[in-house]
């Protein structure tokens, strides 16, 4: 999945582990990274987490509106 497929016009993005909220709106993040950018990999650069690459204490951000 894609910026482009993402279904809202603001982004939203939370994590489990510390906390941190933040909202971006799609169209700014389409301008910076363009609409082909999977969201896996905007999701770690929006995050900037410092548990990125850590495998044994991963990132818990993710986007408020694909979770269940």
């Amino acid at each position: 999945m894609t910026l482009a497929d993402f279904p809202l016009e603001m982004v939203e993005v939370a994590c489990v582990k510390c906390r941190r909220r933040g909202r971006l709106l799609k169209a700014k993040l389409i301008e910076a990274y363009g609409t082909d950018v999977p969201l896996l990999d905007l999701r770690r650069i929006i995050a900037r987490c410092d548990r990125a690459d850590n495998i044994s204490d991963q990132c818990g951000a993710y986007y408020v509106a694909l979770t269940p």
